[in-house]
């Protein structure tokens, strides 16, 4: 093992068992015509197994003196210096998937004009813990890309990734996760494997990208908003959750301005198949892509009598 100095502000813990790094690779399949993204890859403990199986691999390090070791120790490997989160996916991918690592070889700078044939690629990380979600969220977006998304996080994260309504951990992020992707936990990983032990266990999860939603959604930034805006406020019904958030909250902007959100989700929740007492956690996923459209249906409806 590569021992550093980890920094506490990047959330660094590295992963060290031989065991679960060959799982990792075993489990996503990983073989010589893969293209695999790595997102964190710290001291490099999982990039070697991956350079070693993969066709090709992009590494993504926000820490510039890790990303400097990797490029000096992985010359096979792309490096980007940079935060995951301020990486245009859609380009990088593009780029390297079309023209190779050369483009990314002695630059933090992405260059091309991502206009490259797509190819689906793998990604495999360990995410740090503070950016889990934001990251999830952007690959979903660019799911486009992926033929699978295989990554170690928090065990309590992966729990509420797979959860089923009913269940405690079931929230928006359950059912954005699961409306993009076939999801499912591999295996779990105990604290003591990293360096340093962070205070949590934690889980291998498996996002395949779906081509198309399990239930139609319409919109998707409907279908989104209905969803967050129903979590807002656990403890109110989804009812009154959603006509917070759609009458001054953070979605007023989506309605039409003579739209009352208390008389529309009145009407159209029973239509759902949603009571108005309901709380949002005992909601299945169908319900919620039911009344997210019918509450744009209703919306294009008023929209097209007031003209």
């Amino acid at each position: 093992m590569n021992l550093k100095k980890p920094k506490k502000h990047l959330g660094q813990h590295f992963l060290h068992d031989e065991n679960y790094l060959r799982k990792i690779v075993k489990s996503a399949s990983i073989g010589g015509d893969d293209f695999c993204l790595e997102i964190g890859a710290g001291t490099g403990n999982l990039t070697r197994h991956l350079g070693a199986a993969a066709g090709r691999v992009v590494a993504v390090e926000v820490d510039s003196g890790l990303a400097e070791q990797l490029r000096v120790k992985f010359p096979n490997v792309c490096v980007v210096e940079g935060s995951i989160l301020k990486t245009d996916l859609a380009q990088l991918l593009s780029d390297v998937g079309a023209h190779g690592c050369a483009p990314l070889l002695h630059t933090a700078q992405i260059t091309g004009t991502g206009t490259g044939a797509i190819k689906r690629w793998k990604v495999v990380a360990n995410l740090p813990y503070y950016i889990t979600t934001p990251i999830i969220f952007q690959l979903l977006e660019n799911k486009r890309f992926f033929s699978g998304i295989y990554l170690l996080v928090q065990r309590e994260v992966a729990e509420r990734i797979v959860a089923a309504h009913g269940s405690k951990t079931y929230g928006a992020l359950s059912i954005m996760c699961q409306i993009e992707a076939e999801c499912r936990i591999g295996f779990k990983v105990p604290r003591t494997v990293f360096y340093p032990s962070p205070k949590v266990d934690s889980a291998f999860i498996e996002l395949i990208p779906r081509a198309e939603p399990p239930f139609p959604i319409g919109n998707a930034e409907y279908f989104a908003a209905v969803v967050r805006c129903a979590f807002e406020h656990r403890r109110k019904t989804c009812y009154n959750s959603l006509c917070l958030g759609f009458s001054r909250g953070n979605y007023r902007d989506l309605l039409p301005k003579k739209t009352d959100p208390y008389e529309l989700f009145a009407e159209i929740l029973a239509e759902a198949g949603i009571k108005k007492e309901q709380r949002p956690e005992t909601i299945p996923i169908e319900n919620f892509a039911r009344l997210a459209v019918l509450m744009q249906n209703k919306i294009d409806f008023q929209s097209n009598e007031s003209r």
